[in-house]
């Protein structure tokens, strides 16, 4: 995190009224800028989800793929075997979906309910992890975009104080 910071003194010159301004506009910017940012990153991770699972071939009939969304509020799992990674943000809720009943492969005819197997391996196949690795694959731009948010509100605090 930044270690820049600001120190609130008393004065008869309304210094104290400006600080409480900006630390308001501060507050207000700072929380637009996280949602904008929480959201940025959970459409990267659908972005790279959805490569991951055509580089680690799970792309038969590419229903599995067609069935990876992002769903923007907590929803009740619509399968018993449907993949969810989910995350609060700042008054933001996401959850990136894949499978689930009402994804039909075209192959069999059946509900895409297959999806923890194909993400996390049974015996008889070997996982391919395209959620776990998106998420973990955009956790250091999480972290840049959340950082260059931090030092870009506290330089405008201060500019403004």
């Amino acid at each position: 995190m930044s270690s820049k910071g600001f120190i609130f003194t008393e004065t008869d010159s309304g210094t104290k009224e400006k600080a409480k301004l900006a630390l308001g506009r501060t507050h207000r910017d700072l929380g637009r800028k996280f949602r904008e940012a929480a959201e940025s990153y959970w459409w990267k991770v659908w972005e790279t989800a959805r490569q991951l699972c055509i580089e680690y071939g799970a792309v038969d009939t590419w229903t599995l793929y067609e069935s990876i969304r992002l769903v923007w509020q907590y929803e009740p799992y619509g399968g018993l075997y449907e993949v969810g990674v989910s995350s609060a943000g700042v008054n933001m809720y996401a959850m990136i979906k894949v499978g689930g009943m009402e994804y039909i492969n075209p192959r069999t005819g059946r509900p895409v309910n297959y999806a923890q197997a194909v993400h996390d391996g049974t015996r008889y196949m070997v996982a391919r992890p395209f959620l776990t690795d998106a998420i973990a694959m955009n956790e250091g731009y999480l972290q840049a975009v959340l950082q260059g948010n931090v030092d870009e509100a506290l330089t405008a605090f201060e500019r403004d104080y």
